[in-house]
């Protein structure tokens, strides 16, 4: 008995989550809790203009890449994927967190050495904007430094322009995440301190495998049929897509490994959710080949 409560207190102390929620997707909430209280249906409606913003922002990514017919169809593979509708549903910073990071790629996809310097001040703020909403978000701000970097080696003749726009984008995230540490309380931290619980046997049994299968989960494909089948075919179309478009889509490659990278060594585990960022680059090299 003793035994049973001492499990039970452990696990009523394990912490699955940060101290304090990042507090992006909450302030984005205050207008509906000002106008209409704590309503549910309310509550959900911001998940849903977000949904919106995000296939907005991925067709205007892949616009150049692929022909209108092909585009409409990208799309509504997610338009009408039932494991997203669901979180729509939810009142859950997912979908608003897939909104802001394509915003970023395609921001980013979009950037050119020559741009103003507002383009890199909106930039660094909207990565901050990822980041205040998931503390994830902080993997574009990585994603786009790798991305520079390469530049940086290929374009000797730009590397100044490289180094000035690369900073106008960290200046603007260090600084509003100086100011909002000020305004707000910060329990983010505790993301970063679960990274001890990690264990090689959690790696290579569940995270590997686990996330591995999510893209099945993801698109439908039931796990244990002969369907699976079709899955591993598409993981081979997807690195061949991978490395034909490497010179052309690179942040998005960057950004897929980087995200996927970081989840598989992440102790705690919540589901599908947390690969709704690297699915729609999965799918969209699948596409572009």
């Amino acid at each position: 008995m003793n035994s049973l409560h001492a499990t039970s207190l452990q696990f009523l102390n394990h912490q699955i989550g940060p101290v304090a929620y990042p507090w992006g997707y909450p302030l984005a909430l205050t207008p509906v809790l000002l106008l209409k209280g704590v309503h549910a249906l309310a509550l959900k409606l911001p998940g849903l203009f977000f949904f919106i913003g995000f296939l907005i922002c991925l067709y205007l990514l892949i616009e150049t890449r692929l022909t209108r017919t092909e585009r409409l169809l990208f799309i509504s593979l997610f338009a009408f994927n039932p494991t997203l509708i669901k979180y729509t549903d939810q009142i859950l910073s997912d979908i608003p967190f897939l909104f802001i990071v394509f915003l970023v790629l395609y921001l980013i996809a979009k950037l050119k050495t020559t741009d103003g310097v507002w383009r890199y001040v909106f930039l660094g703020i909207a990565i901050f904007a990822a980041f205040f909403i998931r503390t994830t978000g902080v993997i574009l701000l990585a994603s786009f430094l790798a991305y520079q970097a390469l530049f940086f080696f290929q374009e000797r003749e730009q590397r100044k322009a490289i180094l000035q726009n690369s900073g106008i984008v960290v200046a603007m995230f260090i600084l509003f995440w100086l100011i909002s540490s000020l305004i707000f309380p910060n329990g983010q931290g505790a993301y970063f301190r679960q990274l001890i619980g990690f264990t090689l046997d959690m790696f290579f049994t569940r995270n590997i495998p686990g996330y591995f299968y999510f893209g099945a989960q993801f698109l439908g494909i039931p796990l244990g049929t002969a369907w699976m089948f079709v899955y591993y075919i598409l993981i081979v179309f997807f690195l061949i897509g991978a490395w034909i478009r490497r010179n052309t889509d690179q942040i998005l490659i960057i950004f897929f490994v980087l995200f996927f990278s970081v989840m598989v060594i992440r102790p705690e585990w919540q589901g599908v959710r947390f690969i709704f960022p690297v699915m729609p680059i999965f799918i969209a090299l699948l596409f572009m080949e």
